[in-house]
């Protein structure tokens, strides 16, 4: 008996096309494309040579287990195959065994049981597809792509396949590959929303923007009402530097995402549409998207919400958008988030320096640096308030301190050579543009400065 006579098994696999990258960085915005799912399914092979057959032994068994496959009880069917001695297994019934605890979750011990059938069959397509699946689903994407790449050279012409190699590709290999095979599933499944959003993602990502906007242009003609081709072209739009068109785009796919009463898209729409406003200078539109968001959200939307101020926030101390910034704060106070003033300590003591506010700005640093001491541009910024008031002493401490942090040292170790110049420390001054000089030889603007300290240390003799 084959396996294809008994057994026909879907597992569904979520993928983001995107990176997970959880920050956001507010000079690259990008959409967030999903929710993007990949369904692989555990085909048999139709080639009867590669079939895979259990035993005579085993047809008792299969006949005890059958109406348990066939009302997809996979809990009864496993206990079934613990009941029984595993040893001697044909590699169909190990198969099997591997598909059923894949409908249960159990991916570490249906490798287990797939690797021991490649043992005794290991040019099976039939196995090797399936395997490759289950490697995709714990994320060994080496092993994955070794297991698939196998499969294809044994004959193996499969939408889902060359599906799945795209996918571990535009992880692995760059974006060109990545296109090569979604092209190849397409050419096997045209009408597949997974292989043309792959597709057009790698296209996106290959910089092949004129080839991604045909195909996204065909896409939201032919299906207008589909979110994530118009988040695909904003996201386009945003590549091309064409902020207008991206806007556009978002928005008309926020509202099909509320015609839908989808509150995940329409939550996600509006904070994305925040973030693009922001980064075009729109600052109360960011701010009034967010404020949407926040009216709409769930406590499972929360996080991202949170996330999504922080990142504003930092934003907006960065281009000193200090008003801007207090009525993000404000928001955040209104819909009582202690989270985000939490986390924009730092942001928040910037707006005080820049609403000259010292004392506040202070005592924000201060405390700041208890939970995050090495935090360097909190030192750096204590730093240069303690040097205004002049507290030198304190204010050297922040410097050094600060100076061990390698996003600030230069700035840090510059500062404090001034510092001490300002303050007759001449061999400390020489001793640390010395240094920073060692750390960055490009910086041979310093030469000069740390021979006129070399001249004078040797007149002060």
């Amino acid at each position: 008996m084959s396996v294809k006579s008994f057994c026909i098994v879907i597992i569904t696999l979520a993928v983001s096309l995107k990176s997970a990258n959880a920050y956001f960085d507010i000079q690259d915005v990008g959409m967030t494309i999903g929710p993007a799912r990949i369904h692989f399914a555990l085909i048999e092979s139709d080639n009867a040579a590669d079939a895979l057959r259990i035993t005579a032994n085993e047809s008792r068994f299969m006949q005890q287990i059958q109406p348990l496959l066939d009302a997809q009880r996979y809990a009864e069917v496993e206990k079934a195959f613990l009941e029984r001695p595993l040893k001697g297994d044909s590699p169909a019934l190990l198969h099997l065994r591997a598909q059923v605890l894949l409908n249960l979750g159990q991916t570490q011990e249906a490798i287990l049981s797939l690797e021991k059938a490649k043992t005794l069959v290991p040019n099976s397509s039939a196995l090797l597809r399936t395997l490759g699946l289950a490697y995709l689903l714990v994320e060994q994407h080496e092993n994955a792509q070794q297991i698939l790449q196998k499969a294809v050279s044994l004959g193996v012409n499969d939408a889902t396949v060359y599906g799945q190699l795209a996918y571990l590709n535009l992880k692995s290999n760059g974006p060109w590959s990545a296109v090569a095979g979604f092209r190849n599933a397409l050419f096997l499944e045209p009408d597949n929303k997974q292989w043309q959003q792959g597709l057009a993602y790698a296209l996106i990502q290959a910089g092949a923007n004129g080839e991604a906007e045909g195909l996204l242009a065909q896409l939201t003609h032919d299906s207008p009402k589909e979110v994530d081709w118009w988040l695909l072209r904003a996201n386009l739009a945003v590549e091309q530097r064409a902020p207008n068109r991206a806007l556009s785009y978002f928005e008309i796919a926020m509202r099909l995402a509320q015609e839908d009463k989808s509150a995940q898209y329409h939550t996600r729409n509006l904070l994305e549409l925040g973030k693009m406003h922001a980064k075009y200078g729109e600052e109360h539109a960011a701010l009034r998207y967010v404020d949407l968001a926040l009216a709409i959200s769930t406590s499972l939307d929360l996080p991202q919400v949170e996330s999504t101020m922080v990142t504003l926030g930092e934003w907006f101390a960065s281009q000193q958008k200090w008003s801007q910034l207090e009525m993000l704060l404000g928001v955040a106070q209104r819909y009582q988030l202690s989270t985000v003033p939490k986390q924009l300590w730092l942001a928040s003591a910037q707006s005080a320096i820049g609403n000259k506010q010292f004392s506040h700005a202070e005592a924000l640093l201060r405390s700041g640096l208890k939970s995050a001491p090495q935090n360097g541009p909190a030192l750096l910024l204590l730093a240069g308030l303690l040097k205004q008031q002049g507290k030198v002493s304190e204010s050297t401490i922040y410097f050094q301190r600060a100076a061990t942090n390698m996003d600030v040292k230069e700035s840090a170790m510059l500062s404090l050579s001034q510092l001490y110049i300002d303050s007759k420390q001449y061999q400390l001054a020489f001793e640390t543009l010395t240094d920073l000089l060692r750390v960055n030889p490009e910086r041979r603007e310093l030469k000069p400065t740390i021979a006129q300290l070399e001249r004078l240390l040797s007149n002060l003799g």
